[in-house]
């Protein structure tokens, strides 16, 4: 039971750096769900409930909500940081954090090096989601809002150069989990 918990928290995580790559946006639902998922994992493991998680998820939420006040990162970001480390423990937290930033950085390079390629195929892939009639409630839903005030909101991200955390989040995350 526990690893088909991991491998449905990992699904969502892959999902929220797709959203965030896409249209620079972590849906609730995704975090809220990881949230949710966690106190069943540690009991499929029959661990007993300790409060010593969730003091590392607070932590790490008000040190990200922190970073989003100066706008380093986005809430979004800040949001799914504390929940991926409530999964990543303690343990691993550090270790968890350099990836983080190794990985983020590495996507930044990137994303400055090729922003123009980025921005092209990312708008590709977004006009043919939503043409797919069968995935276009889903799309909105995980996008949480309209069409046009999601496109205004992604032109003025990438116009900034912000990195998709999520990505690199979720990478270090598969390489720890």
């Amino acid at each position: 039971m526990s690893t088909i918990l991991i491998e449905i928290a990992l699904f969502l995580m892959i999902l929220a750096s797709i959203t965030d790559f896409l249209y620079y946006r972590i849906p609730n639902c995704i975090v809220g769900l990881l949230l949710i998922l966690y106190p069943l994992f540690t009991f499929s493991l029959g661990l007993p409930f300790t409060f010593h998680p969730y003091l590392l998820f607070l932590i790490v939420l008000i040190c990200g909500f922190a970073l989003f006040y100066f706008g380093l990162i986005g809430g979004g970001d800040a949001k799914f940081l504390s929940v991926t480390a409530l999964w990543i423990g303690w343990s691993k937290i550090l270790s968890f954090l350099f990836f983080v930033g190794l990985i983020g950085g590495l996507l930044g390079i990137i994303l400055m090096v090729m922003p123009k390629i980025i921005n092209v195929a990312t708008k590709r892939i977004r006009n043919f989601l939503q043409k797919q009639r069968l995935l276009s409630p889903i799309i909105k839903c995980l996008t949480c809002g309209n069409n046009k005030e999601v496109e205004k909101d992604i032109l003025a991200m990438q116009k900034a150069r912000m990195v998709p955390y999520a990505i690199a989040i979720t990478a270090a995350a598969i390489l720890l989990l």
